[in-house]
């Protein structure tokens, strides 16, 4: 199914739910490929109605530039294929639920300009794989785990800007090549690894 570079509107159809043997839901304008779903750029709105049993191939969610709201779905983390999350430019609400932290092989987690708060679940430390995690834009606050550096060692890009994060950074992963923390209440000096 592709449906993508249109202007559709609307709440995503809870009846999604009952396509679990589906492995290319492609609304996007890019050449569809098996295991997407990707509503990236319409209009939807309302809320992400998957069940923890729907889509078990999927490795790529990303319903970017949309209108959707409510909570961050609890029911992803049941998703263990998924590589990518891509929910930015939305209005979603709530934390990140520490469970996305058996998503083994996630390697982008990208929940920028929603409306979500809460601090970084330890459990995210459990991601080896991720190299984009990008926070940016909603009301995120507390600090930077501790063991971040030694935990993440694939992280490239780490994007936290305008958030309420407050404390001394970490020791950060030896390969990161893009840190964005604009706009919180960092303290202290920087890492030496830097």
């Amino acid at each position: 199914m592709a449906l993508g570079g249109n202007k559709l509107t609307g709440s995503l159809p809870k009846e999604l739910d009952n396509l679990n043997t589906l492995e290319s839901l492609l609304l996007s304008k890019l050449t569809p490929e098996t295991h997407y779903f990707i509503s990236e750029s319409n209009a939807f709105i309302g809320s992400l109605p998957f069940r923890a049993d729907s889509f078990p191939n999927l490795k790529f969610l990303v319903t970017k530039g949309n209108s959707l709201n409510g909570s961050f779905p609890l029911s992803l983390s049941s998703f263990k294929k998924l590589m990518v999350i891509d929910v930015r430019d939305n209005a979603l609400t709530s934390t990140l639920p520490p469970e996305l932290g058996n998503l083994t092989d996630l390697r982008l987690l990208n929940v920028g300009k929603n409306d979500m708060g809460g601090t970084i679940p330890h459990s995210l430390m459990n991601l080896k794989q991720l190299e984009w995690l990008s926070l940016r834009w909603n009301h995120f606050s507390g600090t930077v785990p501790g063991e971040i550096g030694h935990s993440l060692k694939n992280l490239r890009s780490f994007n936290l800007a305008v958030n309420q994060f407050s404390g001394t950074l970490p020791d950060l992963p030896p390969n990161l090549w893009g840190l964005f923390l604009i706009d919180n209440s960092f303290s202290g000096s920087l890492p030496s690894s830097i």
